[in-house]
């Protein structure tokens, strides 16, 4: 790896510094870089030619919009997540987010969702972008040898092309990198340095909840494991899968299974989380859950409703991730969900069975 002005200044993991390059680069004077229609046609998928850029105007941080690129014929809204994913379904609600003053029918709209994981997007209008690409597509210009501005822009370049290596490194052997999953939660002070380069870097970037939920999405999406969410609570990403809908007085509640870190959890959870309160779970409720899951499989340990309306059963993985090859891991996981559809199918009965009980 080659230490960059940006790894020196360990700005390399910030979302608005790679904003800002990039709306830095797109904005040098045509003839620097005479050929920006043609990168942001390749950045986009575009077809050659289906961009003009005679009257280009490039904004950051513009009502919620990461970057905003005008072109003749199209407007292009790129929302950059570095370190965070998608949340509150954000492509959902950005598509109409730009300022009247620069809305225009005419146009034609494009939407990139940046990642360094190659995330996918939850609204398909939006088509994921890696930071891997465009790291390709900037290596591929011929920048002018004798101005200024090409010296950062290969800085730019290198630093690209650490945060991708690190993170190829990782995705090719998790087991190598048990920080990653293990100091998430960590302030940077409370992190152990290491003396190789690729876990340092992975440490002074704060990257080891990103490299998580990534390492979660390439397992669901090898082992066609369909889930619902991936995100994280306190540092440690967690997979959750939705099992069922449970109606009981007039509430719905949604049944699923959680992994994370090393804990497998079965959860029921009001289908209003944010809004809910604990006294939503009635002990009718609790107890007809408590029948049919604590006790089951090992699931020993019950998690009472704290300030939300949810509750859970819970138990230890045998192994650690990193412990598990990947296809251990799967497996472990789809056994789990395989045999939670079946026995879920008991708690409707035994919830009416307590409730007629009772």
């Amino acid at each position: 790896m080659r230490k960059t002005l940006f790894d020196s200044l360990i700005i390399s993991g910030f979302e608005r510094i790679h904003t800002q390059t990039l709306a830095w680069i797109l904005s040098l004077e045509n003839e620097f870089f005479p050929n920006k229609a043609g990168f942001i046609e390749k950045l986009f998928d575009l077809q050659p030619g289906e961009v003009t850029c005679n009257d280009l105007y490039v904004e950051t941080e513009l009502n919620q919009i990461d970057m905003f690129i005008q072109t003749d014929k199209k407007q292009f809204l790129i929302e950059n997540k570095l370190q965070s994913s998608e949340h509150s379904n954000q492509t959902i609600r950005y598509v109409g987010s730009i300022p009247e003053r620069l809305r225009d029918t005419q146009k034609l709209k494009q939407y990139g969702y940046l990642s360094l994981t190659n995330e996918e997007p939850k609204n398909k209008e939006w088509i994921p972008i890696s930071f891997e690409k465009v790291r390709d597509l900037l290596r591929s210009i011929q920048w002018p040898g004798d101005r200024k501005e090409t010296v950062f822009i290969q800085e730019y370049i290198y630093t690209l092309d650490n945060l991708v290596q690190v993170f190829n490194q990782f995705v090719s052997n998790h087991k190598d990198f048990n920080h990653v999953f293990t100091d998430g939660h960590k302030k940077k002070f409370e992190k152990q340095p290491f003396a190789d380069e690729s876990k340092e870097y992975i440490r002074k970037n704060q990257l080891e909840t990103t490299f998580q939920k990534a390492f979660l999405k390439i397992i669901a999406r090898e082992g066609h494991i369909n889930y619902d969410e991936i995100g994280e609570t306190r540092g440690t990403a967690f997979l959750q899968i939705n099992l069922g809908e449970i109606n009981n007085l007039g509430e719905a509640f949604r049944l699923g299974f959680q992994f994370q870190g090393r804990t497998l959890k079965i959860n029921l959870a009001h289908k209003n989380y944010e809004n809910s309160k604990p006294e939503q779970i009635t002990e009718f409720l609790m107890n007809a859950f408590k029948n049919v899951f604590l006790h089951y499989n090992g699931y020993e340990k019950f998690n009472k409703p704290r300030s939300k309306a949810y509750i859970s059963v819970s138990k230890t993985a045998p192994k650690d991730i990193t412990e598990l090859e990947k296809y251990e891991l799967i497996i472990m996981l789809r056994d789990e969900i395989e045999n939670l559809k079946i026995i879920s199918q008991k708690f409707e009965k035994e919830l009416n069975t307590t409730f007629k009980r009772s």
